[in-house]
């Protein structure tokens, strides 16, 4: 039923974006049509079945629209300031989370451009909506305990690597949280982006991949110019390979037999 509802929802969207070009011929459509951003994309419906998400192009940038199907009402929530909507998945029946995109400057050494990424929650009932990756506080530092002091905003921190079905209040996000090209994971709360470090960084490993049962699983990066890749066996034990034995795991070649 669930996915009938959705079905017939995106069929509607789809035949109402496009009706104003269905009758016309290849010479009567602009130009200007097959520049235009699709009339919806990132279509998703909640857990439950009552409310759909979808971004809606409205003056050249995508809105974020909440459609509750049995009132038939929507919801439209525009992009923040210079951010923009770049994805989006539900974590429960009440909480949308969505990743935006910004571009910025970071100042270190030199001024340098990024492309970077927020993760936010938005509650559809009380419409509140919360930045889910707070920064991390810098440890070792002297000082008193009110005057604590906290990194920059990571750079990229839409990495959700678990959607943790089966614990709807929380999510697994990879992010690196003090800028030493060493990435840990977070278990993040999607009510108030509270969290606690769900594994902790690890030298050369910047990506990290949980698995169907939602278990860390596999990590891999590089370090000084070498790759590397960790993964953890059935007893619970972490490996590693170096970059010899990667090279020979590329070379391997399977061949799948298909049954007659």
């Amino acid at each position: 039923m669930k996915a009938k509802v959705a079905c017939t929802v995106a069929i509607a969207l789809i035949s109402c974006s496009t009706a104003s070009w269905a009758e016309q011929g290849p010479a009567d459509i602009p130009a200007a049509a097959f520049a235009q951003l699709n009339g919806f994309t990132n279509a998703r419906i909640s857990p439950d079945g009552a409310t759909l998400a979808f971004l809606y192009p409205i003056d050249g940038r995508l809105n974020l629209v909440v459609h509750t199907l049995a009132t038939k009402t929507n919801a439209v929530i525009p992009p923040i300031g210079g951010l923009d909507f770049n994805w989006m998945e539900w974590a429960n029946n009440d909480t949308l989370i969505f990743s935006m995109t910004l571009s910025a400057v970071r100042d270190g050494f030199f001024m340098v451009e990024t492309e970077e990424t927020r993760l936010i929650a938005l509650n559809i009932n009380s419409k509140k909506v919360t930045p889910l990756i707070k920064p991390a506080e810098v440890k070792g530092r002297t000082g008193s305990r009110v005057a604590k002091e906290y990194y920059a905003e990571a750079q990229i921190q839409d990495d959700v690597i678990s959607w943790l079905p089966d614990d709807p209040d929380h999510i697994l996000v990879s992010l690196d949280e003090d800028f030493d090209a060493r990435y840990e994971v977070r278990k993040v709360n999607v009510h108030t982006g509270s969290y606690s470090i769900y594994r902790k960084s690890i030298d050369g490993i910047q990506n990290w991949i949980a698995d169907q049962a939602n278990e860390v699983r596999l990590g891999y990066g590089y370090r000084l110019g070498e790759q590397r890749l960790i993964f953890k066996d059935a007893a619970g034990e972490w490996l590693g390979l170096d970059d010899e034995e990667m090279q020979e795991a590329s070379n391997i070649s399977v061949t799948f037999e298909v049954p007659d």
